[in-house]
């Protein structure tokens, strides 16, 4: 087997989306507060953290392997070996807004830690339960 890869799309397209939004607007608010010297860098450096959180959205991604599951995500990796997991399942991981649930497998860890695979996450629970299902698969054939 090689390695699957597993993304998110429309959750990375609308992060994407509202991190390339908040740049532009942080940008925007910093030439106009162009007389406050603390402010505008303040600001500017805002831009440039949501500029570079949209950049790397984009790469975030769950990749399956014999060997383990490793994660890419905006601000970090992490690798587990299939040996750490117990089990996964999907479960809703965060709420964006009043409305919108985010689902996602959810790693649960032979240490008892339980740790979302966000790179992975979505906003339908049928996908995110596939998915689950698919890796907790995975887990069973390669932890032997």
């Amino acid at each position: 087997m090689g390695a699957r890869v597993y993304r998110g799309v429309p959750r990375i397209v609308a992060l994407t989306a509202v991190f390339l939004i908040g740049a532009g607007f942080f940008a925007g608010a910093a030439v106009l507060a162009k007389e406050s010297k603390g402010l505008a860098i303040g600001l500017w450096v805002l831009a440039g953290v949501s500029l570079l959180l949209a950049l790397r959205f984009p790469f975030t991604r769950a990749v399956a392997t014999p060997e383990g599951l490793k994660l890419h995500g905006a601000v970090g990796n992490a690798s587990f070996k299939w040996s750490e997991i117990a089990s996964i399942s999907a479960t809703k991981t965060e709420q964006e807004g009043a409305l919108i649930s985010v689902r996602a497998p959810v790693l649960h860890l032979a240490s008892g830690k339980n740790v979302p695979v966000a790179p992975a996450s979505t906003y339908s629970s049928d996908a995110a339960a596939r998915t689950a299902a698919e890796l907790d698969q995975l887990r069973q054939q390669f932890s032997r």
